[in-house]
């Protein structure tokens, strides 16, 4: 603690009257330990172990996240009104969700509240939830990869929604996530069972544009390689003439 409202808030939170209205800059903890000892208080205590404020530490165990797809969210009171739910759920410590992708991530404590409770919990205000299922690490090792594809053609809630039904179902693909306002989708599939071609082909045969969005160390690679092929095309040309 660096200031006199760190020192309030910790004795606030122990139901104590501060001793201490106001804390110098640059007093340290030593110091701060000779203050309670002065007042017949406990100097074993560590402030630094206090609780925060917005914060909990009742919970046991590991803590693990949880995404979510969400079906029906049209506005920013929609996703607003899906993170409130989420938060008043028992267990539940922390819970963000992104309107554009229609997805919420939650982090839970699995000892305390369960994945299907957590999808109720949404379907319970009026909107549709799916539980994105989670990728093992074994699964990843065994050729689990991730595309980024450029989708043309999305106008709608309901064509974002089609396409990543469409993804969803194909054999191999754990996770499909469709974003409208960027043209994007994100899929997350087994390379042992389907490839980024056949990807690209089910959605075209659905009625959309699609084609691989390449990464940005992948663009300068294939522009090299362009550039390289006009430089030795042009020396070729100009041999030709001597």
């Amino acid at each position: 603690m660096k200031c006199g409202f760190c020192l309030h808030t910790w004795f606030s939170m122990q139901e104590c009257t501060p001793l201490v209205s106001h804390v110098p800059r640059g007093v340290r903890g030593v110091q701060l330990t000779g203050v309670f000892r002065d007042n017949g208080l406990d100097e074993s205590i560590d402030l630094e172990a206090a609780p925060l404020l917005g914060s909990s530490s009742s919970h046991k165990g590991v803590l693990e996240n949880l995404e979510v797809n969400v079906i029906g969210m049209t506005c920013v009171a929609c996703s607003g009104s899906v993170e409130k739910a989420l938060l008043k759920v028992d267990g539940v410590f922390r819970a963000s969700v992104a309107l554009l992708q229609n997805k919420a991530e939650v982090t839970y404590d699995p000892s305390r509240v369960k994945e299907e409770d957590i999808k109720e919990a949404i379907e319970d205000i009026g909107f549709e939830a799916e539980i994105i299922p989670k990728v093992s690490t074994q699964s990843k090792d065994q050729g689990t990869m991730t595309g980024q594809f450029r989708i043309g053609g999305m106008t709608c809630a309901a064509c974002v929604n089609s396409v990543e039904g469409i993804l969803r179902n194909l054999p191999g693909v754990t996770r499909a996530v469709v974003a409208l306002a960027t043209s994007l989708g994100e899929v997350e599939y087994d390379s042992n069972q389907i490839n980024k071609t056949e990807i690209i082909t089910a959605i075209e045969d659905a009625g959309f544009e699609a084609k691989l969005n390449l990464e940005k160390k992948e663009r300068y690679f294939y522009t090299f390689l362009l550039l390289l092929y006009l430089h030795l095309l042009r020396n070729r040309t100009a041999f030709s003439l001597l």
